[in-house]
């Protein structure tokens, strides 16, 4: 079955979004945004006070002094705590850096036979194996076939749900398929992940989840720094206007208090987008089979995404009574459910018993 669309600035930007998304640059591009509307209200509220004093308009300058912070705390909520301006917002930026490349006008076709994934159009043709598919992901508009962490091959919805449908599955049992394992296998352990087992990973022993630490930073970067912007300009602007200095706290205190607590609101809903992330990610994944290879180097692992060697040096494993975690890097780990029984035991300690001697021999 063929599939054939024209590529638009539109699904070039939508590939845009979602890699920013995984890579945590849509909360920097947001950010950047809340801060333009930080400074035009500002200027805005400032323009405003100076105007309104030198017409000499005692009772108006009172007011026209709270509104920058007024006009800030306004903004902050609108753009905070309503998604969708923040993704119109994601996908005009997108859009603007999408248009600046080259995007192929004409049409392309993508088909899947025995042999692979065929892409065609602007004169050329190209042929991919289904195992050099590192991810299929879905959105209600597109299907994103990653061939690398950073690129793509786009297929809108438009061209075709069904149609688009059925090469997705196509492609997920294509790639399902293992390679026979390498010769050099001591023993292989295949176990079928579910959608906790890949939960599971968040709780594992001395785990790092990069996501929470990005939600703290941006908490601690820019919450309270902003709070206490918002402080000092009112005190500024109440010193300014000869107020009593309690009055100027305590206005001062009031509003940055306000502005507080909406940004806490707004970083417990970025926490739990998060968290939902995480686990729209673990339920896409969910049913697929990883088989672990232990070989003379290390442990290969092999799933639908691919297959990797992971060297005795840098494997750790810990336990609990569900799960063997193994460590393959300082955020990366693999759960490795006990639930098939003795033979999953067998295998933990057969690779406990070559991690020691690795790590005592890379040890200086």
């Amino acid at each position: 079955m063929m599939v054939e669309y024209t590529l638009t600035s539109d699904d070039h930007a939508a590939l845009i979004v979602l890699l920013w998304h995984r890579s945590g640059r849509a909360e920097v591009v947001q950010l950047r945004f809340w801060l333009v509307g930080v400074v035009v209200c500002v200027s805005v509220g400032t323009v405003a006070f100076v105007m309104t004093k030198a017409f000499g308009r005692e009772p108006g300058s009172a007011l026209a002094a709270l509104a920058a912070p007024l006009l800030v705390l306004a903004w902050s909520a609108l753009y905070l705590l309503v998604p969708a301006i923040r993704d119109r917002v994601l996908r005009w930026s997108a859009r603007n850096r999408s248009t600046r490349r080259f995007i192929a006008r004409g049409p392309v076709q993508v088909w899947l036979d025995g042999e692979g994934l065929h892409i065609e159009g602007s004169g050329r043709q190209s042929a991919i194996a289904p195992r050099r598919i590192r991810e299929v992901v879905e959105t209600s508009d597109h299907v994103f076939l990653f061939t690398s962490p950073t690129k793509a091959i786009v297929v809108p919805r438009r061209a075709g749900p069904a149609e688009v449908k059925w090469l997705a599955a196509g492609l997920r049992a294509a790639r399902a398929q293992f390679d026979p394992p390498d010769p050099a296998t001591t023993r292989t352990l295949e176990v079928l992940l579910t959608f906790e087992d890949y939960r599971a990973v968040e709780r594992a022993p001395r785990a790092t989840r990069p996501s929470d630490k990005a939600f703290n930073r941006y908490r601690t970067r820019w919450l309270l720094p902003a709070s206490g912007a918002v402080l000092l300009v009112v005190a500024a602007i109440e010193t300014a206007m000869g107020k009593p200095p309690l009055r100027a706290a305590i206005v001062a205190v009031v509003v940055a208090g306000l502005t507080g607590v909406a940004g806490w609101v707004a970083a417990g809903r970025y926490l739990r987008a998060l968290r939902t992330r995480r686990a729209c990610i673990a339920y896409q994944r969910s049913g697929e089979r990883l088989r672990l290879c232990i070989e003379p180097d290390g442990v290969r692992g092999t799933n639908q995404e691919g297959s990797r060697l992971h060297r005795w040096p840098d494997l750790t494993l810990d336990q609990t009574a569900d799960y063997y975690f193994l460590h393959t890097g300082p955020r990366t780990s693999m759960a490795i459910p006990r639930r098939p029984g003795p033979e999953v035991d067998a295998f933990a300690a057969l690779i406990r018993s070559r991690i020691q001697p690795a790590t005592a021999s890379a040890a200086p």
